[in-house]
């Protein structure tokens, strides 16, 4: 084979290779398009105001070093922190429930008889569920809302462009510390699309990933909600997927379903060190 026919060959070769990902769909701008971040901001704002709770079923699945766990689950959120989820057995029976309130989270393992409980706050929730969001925050992302006061920065920091891969609008800002968010918001629907924060060398710390998204409506308000919700923090192997089955918007969660009223079973502080 002669030099020039392997140069020939090798550039047929890494054109094959680029197909799959020069070939990937890119979204047009829509043509209304957005006047500013600012006016985006708004938008996402204002559809918090039509979703205020959702009742869903869903399935977790876990990857991390210990390999992967994957169960059924109940979902009750509502705004502004408030949320249940039960871990269901494959014949419906509760095996423990996570359960926050303005005032505490509390988790109960039926099996072990054991129940932990604390202040409703990120550091507490993150000894039980492998996520760095505070209650409130993951309300806000389970009804696909946009969770800005992440970034702690004001709403004319960010800069806004149009991502035709994700077919929606990247918003991204320098934070206090020097990282970097990025925010993903769908056009018209105004719903999260996805979310990532780098420290200040560039290195991504964790993700949100949504996907596969469905139109809900409660008889008089229609949004749109992701079905795929994924938590990922590849340093520290964390991956943690909720594919959702089942979605009701705005049902009636009366306050008692955000209360655990525990037995007689041993009882160990969240707000410890460790536990």
């Amino acid at each position: 084979m002669t030099e020039r026919s392997i140069y020939l060959l090798l550039v047929l070769i890494a054109a094959a290779l680029c197909l799959p990902a020069c070939g990937a769909k890119q979204h047009p701008m829509p043509e209304e398009g957005m006047a500013d971040s600012q006016t985006l901001i708004r938008h996402a704002t204002s559809r918090d105001e039509v979703l205020d709770a959702a009742r869903a079923q869903a399935v977790m699945e876990y990857f991390g070093s210990d390999g992967r766990v994957r169960v059924r689950q109940a979902l009750l959120v509502r705004r502004p922190g408030n949320f249940r989820l039960e871990t269901l057995s494959p014949m419906d029976s509760t095996l423990s429930v996570v359960v926050t309130n303005d005032e505490e989270l509390t988790y109960y393992d039926l099996a072990a008889e054991r129940a932990y409980t604390g202040a409703p706050s990120a550091s507490n929730l993150a000894k039980l569920i492998p996520l760095w969001l505070s209650p409130e925050q993951i309300v806000r992302v389970v009804l696909g809302s946009v969770p800005f006061e992440m970034a702690q920065v004001e709403p004319d920091a960010w800069d806004l462009e149009w991502d035709g891969n994700k077919n929606a609008w990247l918003l991204e800002a320098e934070t206090p510390d020097g990282g970097k968010m990025a925010f993903w918001v769908r056009h018209d629907s105004w719903v999260l699309a996805g979310a990532r924060a780098k420290n200040n060398d560039g290195r991504t710390l964790w993700e949100i990933r949504t996907r596969d998204f469905t139109r809900v409506s409660d008889g008089e308000e229609e949004t749109e909600l992701p079905t795929r919700i994924r938590f990922v923090m590849k340093d520290q192997n964390v991956d943690v997927s909720l594919t959702v089955k089942e979605y009701e918007m705005n049902p009636d969660l009366p306050e008692h379903l955000f209360e655990l009223f525990l037995p007689d079973v041993e009882e160990i502080s969240l707000d410890e060190p460790a536990l």
